[in-house]
């Protein structure tokens, strides 16, 4: 799932990062997979708690907008389940 978390958080590209590198967002990507993986609190507020303990007041996406990459990522988990 890696590989599709790694496409749908880079096509949001969440600061806007221009060339993006492919490997740009990889240290965000591994700790939303790791929280997913726990469960222990929502998708939407672990994207939100994630990039913004990363990116300080420079993320400033809402938690409505994460919540909807944590829908794009919830059917890409269950697709590949």
């Amino acid at each position: 799932m890696d590989k599709m978390i790694q496409q749908i958080i880079n096509e949001w590209n969440p600061l806007e990062i221009y060339p993006l590198i492919r490997s740009e967002y990889q240290y965000e990507i591994e700790r939303i997979e790791q929280g997913m993986a726990s469960g222990e609190q929502s998708c939407g507020n672990l994207i939100y708690s994630v990039f913004r303990d990363s990116f300080g007041l420079q993320f400033e996406k809402t938690i409505e907008e994460c919540e909807e990459i944590a829908c794009k990522l919830r059917n890409v988990h269950y697709k590949g389940s």
